[in-house]
């Protein structure tokens, strides 16, 4: 995962989209997976995943109310 405070050009398609949405973003959290020290810790470990969250920063209008529509569709179906 890149630092916290990283800022990131973002490209992405949404279902139903033909048009990618871009923006900006800042990676707000980290997430690192801790160190192996033994193969049975490293196999452990391939379970977790490392990972980063991303505000965005620069999302037009328009790539919100795209955004809100998926997350809505998404909420109705679980």
């Amino acid at each position: 995962p890149l630092p916290v405070g990283t800022t990131v050009q973002l490209k992405f398609y949404l279902p139903n989209r033909d048009a990618p949405l871009n923006s900006t973003g800042e990676v707000v959290w980290v997430k690192d997976l801790p160190a192996a020290d033994g193969a049975a810790e490293a196999e452990d470990n391939r379970a977790e995943k490392a990972g980063m969250g991303i505000e965005f920063r620069g999302l037009n209008r328009e790539g919100k109310e795209a955004i809100n529509r998926l997350v809505r569709e998404l909420k109705k179906g679980s």
